[in-house]
């Protein structure tokens, strides 16, 4: 006569079914918090290092180009210049019929006008969407930069919103992964006041 065995399967401590000791929980919640600072480290490094590069990148076109007698202030004043003036050297200046600037004025007014009325009428009107939540700026859909310098501070607001997504995101994931232990932590504790 033979005699099957059976063994019973143990028991996974890390299953939801059984409840884990309360020190057990701690630990995993410790481990979690490490893990997050790591990964969060890593994730601000990782975009300093793109603002870094895109820094460098910028001041390579100002290496490059001609201009072996200027100095460095010359170059930085006259691009200044440049772009507080919104010139570029091949611009042209075209004189415009003053009769055609009293009505493109007369029209514009009119334009603004509507426009006041518009904002405030919708500013007074009630608020229909309610969230806090804003979405991030897109920087790829401003105007076109007027220098080497303007599209590399655009690039750097992309790297900088692109991280705070990112760091967002990944807190809501920690969020959601820490949340069934805390739950199991406050019903071990709650138990624990009911004895």
């Amino acid at each position: 006569m033979t005699t099957k065995t059976t063994t019973q399967p143990t028991a996974n401590p890390l299953s939801k079914s059984e409840p884990q000791p309360r020190a057990a929980l701690a630990e995993k919640l410790k481990r979690i918090d490490a893990n997050a600072e790591q990964v969060k480290s890593n994730i601000r490094g990782l975009y300093r290092r793109e603002c870094i590069r895109i820094l460098h990148d910028a001041s390579l076109p100002l290496k490059k180009s001609n201009i072996d007698n200027m100095n460095e202030d010359e170059v930085n004043d006259e691009m200044d210049f440049e772009y507080q003036n919104g010139k570029k050297s091949n611009d042209v200046e075209v004189d415009v019929n003053d009769d055609d600037d009293k009505a493109k004025d007369e029209d514009h007014l009119a334009q603004l006008s509507a426009d006041r009325a518009a904002m405030i009428a919708n500013m007074e009107a009630p608020a229909t969407n309610t969230s806090t939540e804003l979405p991030p700026p897109d920087w790829s859909k401003a105007r076109p930069p007027k220098s080497p310098s303007e599209e590399a501070a655009r690039r750097l607001m992309m790297a900088v919103s692109s991280s705070l997504v990112d760091l967002k995101g990944f807190d809501a994931h920690v969020a959601r992964m820490k949340a069934p232990l805390e739950k199991e932590m406050r019903q071990i504790e709650a138990d624990k006041l009911a004895q």
